[in-house]
């Protein structure tokens, strides 16, 4: 067996041209199927955790005017978040006698522990109606520090000072980045000078046994005018669809051009390969056994260009997809996808070697069979 290992060792290492295009071919082929491979599932990763970064642990985002929007529904964890986008008043440092508005996002939400334990919030608040938490955003830009006393300006032209207790991170991809302020629902409902306390968002987390369509059915029926985000559906699965097709089709047209070059050489290397033929008929190996020996060399091929081939996409692989998947905040904040795509799961790359080695080895499979079936009297006239 190791005479037979050397031996097409020695006929590859003669062939260094030849050798060079196959391997080459095989090399190409198997990076481009391991992008064909990777690509869907690391792009879903991507998508996902950016949702999970920005919207928190839900799976649906409900707007509605309408309080009653939720009424009768079950089968669901869910908190609602009110906005009052406004303004604070702050007095010019170098010109005192005049004053800005300038503008802020006021938040609040009906139940802070749900609000955190959904990921809306990275930290658990709780606070009077006149204290507010702020995001460092807000505190950096403006100078504030725990303590201090800010102005919010209400709709109707009024204001509310109030103290900040604390300043708190924001997820820059979450709805509650920038200039943000945490607050009570009863300061939210003061800043917007409204009766009631300006819920218009719902975020819903649903229960595993729970039908998502039904859900969105009853949802509807409580409020036809209400628009509900899937953040399932937000994945644009056309998207990925067309991205994994050109994959494919690349691959396709390299793994055509792998077969045409591999069949092309194919008969040559049969042809010089005949006298070890004859050699071995004579001596009593079978049909079988002399196509596995003839064989070895296009596994070897296969082998050596596929191993290449994943070897360089698993070092490449991260960089590569890093620039291909660019997921951003409106803060200019880059998610980062290195951390979230994972790794390639290692049968991928078993997959594709021995994908490799099949090839090769059934694209010479033709030639091959008509030489050993010839006589040991036409090998020997033959050449």
């Amino acid at each position: 067996m190791g005479i037979i290992i050397k031996n097409a060792f020695r006929n590859i290492a003669s062939k260094k041209g030849r050798t060079f295009i196959l391997v080459f071919c095989v090399f190409v082929t198997s990076v481009v199927a391991m992008l064909a491979l990777d690509m869907t599932s690391s792009i879903k990763s991507a998508f996902s955790a950016y949702m999970t970064e920005s919207l928190g642990d839900v799976d649906l985002m409900i707007e509605s005017v309408n309080p009653d929007v939720m009424d009768g529904v079950e089968g669901y964890k869910g908190v609602k978040l009110g906005f009052a986008g406004q303004f604070e008043y702050r007095r010019d440092n170098e010109l005192y006698m005049y004053s800005f508005r300038e503008p802020v996002s006021v938040f609040c939400f009906d139940d802070y522990e749900m609000a955190y334990e959904l990921g809306q919030l990275n930290t658990l608040v709780s606070m009077s109606d006149d204290e507010v938490y702020v995001s460092t955003a807000y505190a950096e830009k403006y100078d504030v520090k725990v303590g201090d006393k800010i102005t919010l300006g209400c709709v109707d032209e009024s204001s509310i000072e109030v103290t900040v207790k604390e300043i708190i991170a924001i997820n820059p991809f979450s709805l509650l980045h920038g200039n943000s302020i945490i607050a009570t629902p009863e300061t939210c409902r003061r800043v917007s000078c409204t009766l009631e306390i300006p819920y218009l968002t719902t975020m819903v987390k649903l229960d595993k046994e729970t039908d998502k369509a039904a859900f969105k059915e009853t949802v509807m029926k409580n409020d036809p005018t209400a628009a509900i985000t899937d953040f399932q559906d937000e994945m644009d699965e056309a998207d990925i669809e067309q991205i994994y097709s050109m994959f494919y089709l690349v691959f396709l047209f390299v793994f055509l051009l792998v077969i045409f070059v591999t069949v092309s050489f194919s008969e040559k290397i049969v042809n010089e390969r005949m006298s070890t033929i004859g050699t071995l008929r004579s001596i009593g190996v079978t049909q079988k056994m002399t196509s596995m020996i003839l064989l070895l060399e296009n596994v070897l091929y296969g082998f050596i260009g596929s191993l290449l081939g994943c070897a360089l996409y698993a070092a490449v692989r991260v960089p590569f997809l890093s620039n291909v998947i660019k997921l951003e905040a409106s803060t200019g904040d880059s998610l980062d996808v290195a951390s979230v795509i994972g790794t390639t799961p290692f049968y991928t790359y078993i997959l594709v070697v021995v994908g490799a080695i099949i090839v090769e080895t059934l694209a010479p499979m033709l030639a091959l069979s008509k030489s050993v079936k010839m006589s040991i009297r036409d090998i020997i006239f033959a050449n």
